[in-house]
């Protein structure tokens, strides 16, 4: 499916009725992500955690110079990233990285309330949906998990200037997880998606 913004076409690989939904609504479902991220500078670094398939990295990784890191953590999710940025020639300006983020640096199950391609409400280190209520997970998949700090330290990755959290319910973890790096000046902005 082509996709057409202010920035020229996105093309995305849709395996399935969720992907199809994401990209068709790239521009309405959320116009203030889509707004916030047209804020942007030249020469920016955008955090993308809890990317899913890259609808926002891919539209972020159009404006000039901005690099992405794009941070997806179900497997299902993390093919359809890297296939999305593939079919757009993209991986010169977006990594993505299947991790997930959390208060400790862990391994640990990511607990998924669906399998679907393009699904969200999955959960590391938990059980529990965006509300707080416990789920039976569909699928316990093994992941690795870092603080944010941590995996700064770690690995010296491009340090953010602007961060999108949508992980659905363990925003606070993440955030705490992150503080240091968070409250560095070269971080402009943050993106926290909460119900």
């Amino acid at each position: 499916v082509a996709v057409e913004t202010k920035y020229g076409n996105i093309h995305f690989f849709c395996p399935g009725r969720i992907p199809l939904f994401r990209a068709e609504t790239l521009a309405t479902k959320e116009p203030e992500t889509i707004e916030w991220i047209d804020s942007f500078k030249g020469n920016s670094v955008f955090w993308d955690i809890g990317a899913n398939v890259g609808i926002y990295s891919l539209y972020a990784s159009l404006q000039k110079g901005v690099q992405v890191l794009a941070f997806e953590p179900a497997a299902s999710n993390y093919y359809v990233l890297n296939r999305n940025i593939q079919i757009n020639q993209r991986d010169d300006s977006i990594l993505a990285l299947c991790i997930a983020f959390n208060d400790v640096t862990r391994l640990d199950h990511f607990n998924m309330g669906s399998t679907e391609i393009g699904s969200a409400d999955n959960q590391f280190a938990s059980a529990t949906d965006c509300l707080g209520q416990l789920f039976s997970p569909k699928f316990k998949q093994g992941m690795i998990g870092f603080t944010i700090d941590e995996f700064v330290k770690k690995f010296d990755p491009e340090f953010p200037n602007h961060i999108k959290i949508d992980v659905d319910g363990i925003e606070n973890k993440i955030i705490a997880g992150g503080s240091k790096t968070i409250s560095d000046p070269r971080v402009e902005s943050i993106l926290v998606e909460l119900d």
